[in-house]
């Protein structure tokens, strides 16, 4: 099983959830879970609507579900990176990332799992308003 469906089967396993619980608490059909659940590795990304769906059913944050799903799909995801911080990174931010590089990788037969140091530029931590 893949790195996201691991996951999100380990949350079930610990509510005593089945994919039916899930479902209903998600509002999302089985046919839009058993990618993710049913897979060595993701073919496609799962859709915003359904990584929110699956994260508030679950009660966790997207932002979780997303990195699990970026490494689903052979991407290396480090906690910290050289000069950035992926927990410093909004969800759009990184799937616009995910999505660039995912069609690249497709593009060239293989998916990419090394940084790009341009696009981490962009990702230095924010300030807070106060």
């Amino acid at each position: 099983m893949n790195r996201l469906g691991a996951y999100v089967q380990a949350e079930m396993d610990w509510r005593g959830w089945t994919l039916t619980d899930l479902t209903k608490a998600a509002g999302l059909d089985e046919s839009d879970l058993m990618p993710i659940l049913a897979r060595d590795w993701l073919a496609d990304w799962p859709s915003s609507q359904v990584i929110d769906a699956v994260a508030r059913a679950l009660h966790v944050p997207a932002r979780e579900l997303v990195l699990r799903a970026a490494e689903a799909c052979g991407l290396s995801v480090d906690e910290e990176a050289p000069g950035a911080s992926l927990v410093d990174t909004s969800n759009e931010e990184l799937m616009r990332e995910l999505r660039r590089r995912l069609a690249l990788g497709a593009s060239a037969g293989n998916y990419l799992t090394t940084g790009s140091s341009a696009w981490l530029s962009l990702v230095a931590p924010r300030e807070q308003v106060g």
